[in-house]
């Protein structure tokens, strides 16, 4: 599954959307995993919530 994000500044709703939206694809790729289906999860994600995690 390729994936790719724009960045929206945070704070915002637009990025408060997004790190919901990502916790729902966690919550899905989860359950593929307990599935055994194979997936690779690549792409550009582009979330940096704080210059910490730089």
């Amino acid at each position: 599954m390729r994936l790719s994000f724009n960045g929206n500044p945070a704070p915002g709703l637009k990025f408060d959307y997004k790190l919901r939206w990502f916790d729902g694809l966690c919550s899905y790729s989860a359950e593929l995993f307990e599935l055994d289906v194979p997936l690779a999860l690549v792409g550009d994600f582009n979330v940096m919530p704080s210059d910490l995690r730089v």
